[in-house]
């Protein structure tokens, strides 16, 4: 996977439109869903980076970040 031209912000802008929000407590990143409070994330606040985070989350969802390459915008 190549990380270099990754625009992370238009990758974190699609989860936001997934429903999911990105949040960071005490250091580290985490989700939480739409209309859920941050204190209770679906995904914990185990990530250092929000990179990470991001990079996880479109694994998990079987989705390729590499559409967000600024490559392509």
């Amino acid at each position: 996977m190549k990380l270099d031209n990754i625009d992370f912000d238009s990758a974190a802008y699609t989860i936001n439109q997934d429903g999911s929000y990105l949040n960071q407590q005490d250091g580290l990143w985490g989700l939480y869903d739409f209309g859920e409070s941050p204190d209770n994330p679906i995904v914990p606040y185990t990530f250092p980076t929000r990179n990470q985070l991001i990079l996880w989350y479109f694994k998990d969802m079987g989705w390729d970040v590499n559409l967000h390459s600024s490559e392509f915008s």
